[in-house]
């Protein structure tokens, strides 16, 4: 997975994970019931860089957008996309990024740059709003400068900004709190 989040009592409550071609998204809500799952399948994920943009307000099905370097995914399939909360402050959590939750010992084979993660929602189908966060489309798609803290996009610290600096990779500039970091070397 790229991210994802745990809790011992019920499982996982949220997670993004990348293999070959596909990406797949999934949440639940508080009592472990399943209230989003997608899978998402571009052939732009396989051998390249790429900026992965997700928005998701399950209030609406007008309002879920997938991007890869900052145009909309090739193929999306909704198995589920249900209007309630996805959990994410369980009672004994579990963050990952860049691990297997269920054997912390895989790891997502590749490199992860910022990791930018808000649980409120903004309109990435808006070019303005797509623009806080993707400069460009395609292969001339890079990130833009999210600030010291990731705050300039939503102008308020995010609860997840790891810019995945080589020499402390496991520090949270969001207002999470600080990752255990369980591998490296790191190249930065």
């Amino acid at each position: 997975p790229i991210t994802s989040f745990y809790d011992q009592g019920v499982g996982i409550k949220f997670k993004v994970t990348v293999n070959n071609d596909t990406i797949d998204i999934y949440g639940r809500n508080a009592a472990g019931t399943d209230v989003l799952s997608c899978t998402v399948t571009d052939p732009s994920v396989t051998c390249r860089n790429y900026i992965l943009s997700i928005s998701i307000d399950l209030s609406s099905t007008a309002n879920r957008h997938v991007l890869i370097n900052g145009l909309p995914a090739a193929s999306i399939s909704w198995a589920t996309y249900t209007n309630a909360d996805i959990d994410f402050a369980p009672g004994t959590p579990r963050y990952f990024v860049g691990a297997n939750l269920t054997t912390p010992t895989e790891w997502y084979v590749g490199r992860l740059g910022n990791v930018f993660f808000h649980t409120s929602y903004i309109d990435l189908s808006v070019p303005a709003n797509l623009a806080k966060f993707v400069d460009g489309t395609g292969i001339d798609a890079k990130p833009v400068d999210m600030g010291a803290n990731g705050e300039l996009p939503l102008g308020v610290t995010p609860l997840i900004y790891l810019p995945m600096y080589g020499n402390n990779a496991g520090k949270n500039y969001g207002s999470g709190g600080d990752f255990t970091v369980n591998s490296g070397p790191y190249p930065g």
